[in-house]
């Protein structure tokens, strides 16, 4: 829902990120007793290190993937499947969720090992190869759908299922292969962090 028209920073912030916030944003707006007292109160949740939920319910899709991109930190975006299923690709697998961050960082191991429950595993990758043309402007921050199936083919545990992520998007028309072969051409998919 919409916040209101006297809504303030935070309740915008909320809003576009689905409750999920980092300690960071709301250190700005909010005094450090303020945010331990709504999390005491169970008004609010703290996910994993760094990482708070506005409220205090289970994760929702949305909410998981904004807490799978804000805990691997700056630069982050989703990739892989789980940017071509929010492009609209059916058919693959939901989880783990993968993210892509620049190759010049590493992702927040800690904060990704301390998930809670109900929330998926995520499997960071790094990539030192993403121009802007590569991005797509979504929320949370994702690859295009181009990028995320060539990614997603190449992290892909086989051939067939490699060609089927890729056979998905063409006939489901989010790509067509032409598009797919000039991304191939700039893209290399990467090994996750850590392997």
């Amino acid at each position: 829902m919409l916040p209101a028209d006297d809504a303030d920073a935070l309740d915008w912030l909320a809003f576009e990120q689905a409750g999920v916030l980092t300690t960071a944003q709301v250190s700005s707006l909010l005094s450090e007793g303020t945010v331990r007292g709504r999390i005491r109160s169970g008004r609010w949740r703290s996910i994993c290190r760094g990482i708070l939920l506005t409220t205090n319910g289970r994760l929702s899709r949305d909410q998981q993937l904004w807490v799978a991109v804000l805990a691997a930190g700056p630069g982050a975006m989703l990739a892989g499947v789980t940017a071509a299923a929010e492009a609209g690709v059916r058919g693959l697998r939901r989880e783990p969720l993968h993210v892509l961050v620049p190759a010049a960082r590493r992702a927040a191991r800690t904060s990704l090992r301390r998930l809670p429950i109900d929330m998926p595993a995520v499997l960071v990758h790094r990539t030192s190869v993403l121009p802007d043309s590569h991005r797509q402007l979504a929320r949370p921050p994702r690859t295009t759908t181009a990028r995320a199936l060539i990614d997603a083919a190449g992290w892909a545990v086989g051939v067939e299922e490699a060609q089927g992520v890729l056979a998905g998007g063409c006939q489901q028309r989010r790509v067509v292969p032409e598009e797919s072969c000039r991304r191939c051409s700039t893209s290399s998919p990467e090994r996750p962090a850590g392997t």
